[in-house]
């Protein structure tokens, strides 16, 4: 009798169940389906291009001086950014204002494989990354930010529509917009109506006042490619064809690592650095550049020198034998020299 009872008790309530269903589907007609509204899409803001003003370099001498207060011997010593430090400054910039990391790399005069080498920082001592040339690169690129004003970029984004690509005219540096919210007419005109780059121009004929010194250092040789790359169009191979270092099937294949290597001497062994040196100072005439007050400085500086040879400063990574207590500073033109407790 109890085996019953638990059975019917088991199976009542789903009986029970089935007939509500059935009496609730005919009492109440299933409702038709209604078609949800379609959500229009947020449109995202598309990332925004950089462009070096022209202005940008008319503070490194300035820059230069400050850094040299950074060393740690002297009496106003100041704390120097650690690399982290400057990972974190690099990344909110390019977050804050929406901008790619490859028109950044432009601006500071940087190749991708530094600059990812630096941002990894994957360093087995941490100060190393400061051998890296995004480092001081992007430090004077800080320096510039802190001191331009009104022609910085941060200042240019904050003067511009919030979220809107925006051309400054021309020259100013900031702004070719990538198209996005905002991004209207006026912003996509200047950019279409923008000169196409034109091709290096032939140098062969232009005489240099001194063909044997070499002005730049291979990080600064870097950097003036960097800015050649933007005003002409060139490849490795024909920059290769150009200084007239073009061998083999593969011309810009030397051009590449010597653009790959880093720090201030990196690729000074390799034999397309004086070749480039010496065509980036012709394309200095070509254009009618009046001498940098550096290069000015150098030329007076090796009037004391045995044979007039330009001195560029010490390479870091070289080793020499020195007294005891010697460490390594900057002159007053920002080379790299010996210095001593004593001296």
């Amino acid at each position: 009798t109890m085996m019953l009872l638990v059975s019917l008790q088991t199976n009542l309530p789903h009986s029970h169940t089935r007939t509500r269903e059935a009496q609730d589907t005919h009492a109440h007609p299933p409702r038709p389906h209604r078609k949800r509204p379609t959500q229009r899409a947020t449109p995202t803001m598309s990332k925004i291009n950089i462009e070096r003003p022209e202005c940008y370099m008319d503070l490194y001498d300035e820059y230069r001086q400050a850094m040299e207060e950074r060393l740690p011997w002297d009496a106003g010593f100041k704390k120097p950014t650690t690399p982290a430090s400057l990972r974190g400054k690099i990344r909110r910039f390019l977050e804050t204002y929406n901008v790619t990391s490859t028109s950044f790399q432009r601006v500071i005069g940087v190749n991708p494989g530094s600059f990812n080498t630096f941002m990894t920082g994957k360093y087995k001592d941490p100060w190393a990354a400061c051998g890296n040339c995004t480092y001081d690169s992007a430090e004077y690129f800080f320096h510039f930010e802190k001191k331009a004003g009104k022609n910085s970029f941060s200042a240019k984004f904050k003067a511009s529509q919030a979220g809107a690509n925006v051309v400054v005219g021309a020259g100013a540096g900031l702004v070719a917009g990538a198209g996005g919210p905002g991004a209207g007419a006026s912003a996509a005109a200047p950019l279409a109506a923008a000169a196409p780059k034109l091709r290096l121009p032939d140098v062969t004929s232009v005489v240099l006042d001194d063909e044997e010194n070499v002005f730049l250092t291979p990080k600064e040789v870097r950097a003036e490619i960097s800015e050649l790359k933007r005003r002409y169009k060139f490849s490795n191979g024909d920059f290769a064809v150009a200084c007239g270092v073009a061998k083999g099937a593969q011309p810009g294949a030397p051009i590449g690592r010597f653009l790959a290597a880093t720090g201030d001497f990196g690729g000074e062994q390799m034999d397309v650095y004086r070749p480039a040196a010496q065509f980036i100072e012709k394309m200095r005439v070509f254009e009618e550049r009046p001498k940098s007050k550096k290069r000015k400085d150098l030329e007076a500086d090796s009037e004391g020198r045995p044979g007039k040879k330009v001195f560029l400063g010490l390479n870091p990574s070289t080793k020499y034998l020195v007294m005891a207590g010697t460490y390594m500073t900057k002159d007053s033109l920002g080379r790299n020299v010996h210095g001593h407790p004593g001296w």
